[in-house]
């Protein structure tokens, strides 16, 4: 049986977590998307409540910008997600 196929959870701090729209995506990327819920503004960067479904939230750090409303895409390298649980 392959490992591969069964379900785990990661870890993935926010701030490895970035829009998809500030650059392209180097191989060994994972792309998403998410409805962001709410934007805390920190000086120079932003904490976004993204909301992926099906009840899943992550919290993504970026720059500081305008304000961001419904959906984006986000990447991030598949090296920064560490299994937690399988």
């Amino acid at each position: 049986m392959r490992t591969d196929e069964w379900p785990a959870i990661f870890s993935l701090r926010p701030e490895a977590i970035s829009l998809a729209s500030d650059g392209v995506a180097p191989p060994g990327t994972a792309r998403f998307s998410g409805a962001v819920q709410q934007q805390f503004f920190s000086g120079a960067s932003e904490l976004l409540e993204v909301n992926c479904g099906d009840g899943q939230l992550l919290r993504v750090r970026i720059s500081a910008r305008e304000p961001l409303f419904g959906e984006h895409e986000f990447v991030f390298s598949g090296a920064d997600a560490i299994r937690v649980q399988e």
